[in-house]
């Protein structure tokens, strides 16, 4: 993860450079999309995978065996 404070300026019109190790960090390339995500603290800038299935692939790991577990817990309860 990248933590140093990047600074970019918005052109006048409304165009910004994503700096180069942040770009090579997320794997961003020309195309890519950008998500702009407003919240209460402030924006949010959240690049949006070319596959986003492929991704996720991996990232669930056990989540299986957690929803199993969950189920037959609840039949327990009934």
């Amino acid at each position: 993860m990248y933590t140093e404070s990047l600074i970019t300026t918005v052109s006048e019109r409304g165009q910004v450079s994503i700096p180069s190790e942040i770009r090579q960090h997320y794997h961003i390339k020309p195309n890519s999309k950008i998500a702009w995500l407003e919240t209460p603290e402030g924006i949010f800038i959240m690049p949006i995978p070319e596959d986003p299935i492929e991704s996720f692939r991996g990232k669930s790991k056990g989540l299986f065996k957690v929803l199993m577990e969950d189920r037959a817990e609840e039949r327990k309860r009934k």
